[in-house]
């Protein structure tokens, strides 16, 4: 079967774009795996970022040595793909699966390349990126901003430079830009995004979330920050508050910019560093009203579900070992 068709064909049988097209978030890859009754076990490979065994029946092996999930997800999305397109089996290191997807000039093993046509797809099929665009009032040219690439990556849950390379293969930047993009360091990505909050380390991903993003359900890791950015209109008075979450999340910085340094009063920008504290699902909930009149309505809310997690760990992965407590 051809990758691209059989990617395709999962979209559609499970009804995955018609749902992230109406809330674009991320394939479930491992949801996937489990729905094909294929097993995913998660351990630590010397050498390899995943296996692919097919018999005496189809199973997944990925490597807790690389734990960044997006690295995880995108060599399971390979497995699958040799799963679906009823591949050999097959032991697959960093140079197939981190480099090869996008070398167009790769010459080789034809089963390893079609099981990366298959990721890329699956994972970053052009439509969720429009979908992530109308979500974002983004606009092509955005995406000449290495910010706004990045934090594409982040909610279609793959890393940085998948998505510059992805960018390119559908023609949304140029050669030049693409190079440009690439050469830019995600910790300097980072930098600009986390305004006055200065992290202990700069290993996890910083998540810029704004009034677009209400009704988003973010899949972060524990060391993830997240820089929410609000209208406030300070001038009459209003303020944005915080509901209910003080034993899930940890405010670590909280501050407001102006938009313009010749504003006078009107709207500014109310921004918080916000880390979670713990895994599993998490809802915040802003409000914007005047602290003197808290039985009035909010004149705004922002909502946002947090699925909070650790790269997956040792032994089934979490969708397979929930699934499978609620079989019991």
């Amino acid at each position: 079967m051809d990758a691209v068709k059989a990617a395709v064909s999962l979209h559609t049988e499970f009804g995955i774009k018609d749902e992230l097209c109406s809330n674009p978030g991320r394939v479930d890859v491992f949801d996937l795996l489990d729905r094909n009754n294929i097993p995913c076990l998660f351990q630590p490979l010397d050498g390899l970022l995943g296996a692919y065994i097919n018999s005496p029946y189809p199973g997944v092996l990925i490597s807790t040595k690389r734990p960044k999930l997006s690295i995880q997800r995108f060599t399971a999305a390979h497995e699958l793909g040799h799963a679906v397109l009823e591949h050999q089996s097959s032991l697959d290191n960093e140079a197939v699966i981190a480099r090869s997807p996008f070398d167009c000039n790769l010459s080789g093993d034809e089963q390893e390349i079609a099981a990366n046509v298959f990721a890329v797809e699956l994972l970053m099929p052009k439509w969720l990126i429009v979908a992530h665009m109308k979500k974002q009032s983004w606009q092509s040219s955005d995406f000449n901003n290495p910010s706004v690439v990045y934090q594409l990556s982040l909610r279609m849950g793959v890393s940085y430079s998948a998505t510059c390379h992805t960018l390119l293969k559908y023609k949304a930047i140029s050669a030049d830009k693409h190079h440009a993009l690439i050469n830019t360091k995600p910790k300097s990505i980072k930098e600009k995004l986390s305004g006055k909050y200065v992290p202990e380390n700069w290993r996890g991903d910083f998540w810029y979330l704004t009034e677009q993003d209400t009704g988003l359900s973010v899949h972060a890791s524990i060391e993830d920050t997240l820089i929410v950015s609000l209208s406030e209109s300070a001038s009459s008075g209003y303020q944005w508050f915080l509901e209910n979450a003080d034993q899930n999340v940890d405010i670590v910085e909280d501050w407001r910019e102006t938009f313009s340094s010749n504003s006078i009063g009107g709207v500014i920008n109310r921004k918080l560093a916000i880390k979670p504290k713990k895994c599993g699902y998490i809802s915040i909930e802003f409000n914007e009203y005047r602290p003197w009149l808290t039985d009035a309505d909010p004149i705004e809310s922002v909502e946002l579900g947090c699925m909070i997690s650790d790269p997956e760990r040792r032994g089934l992965s979490d969708m397979m070992r929930a699934n499978s407590l609620a079989a019991a």
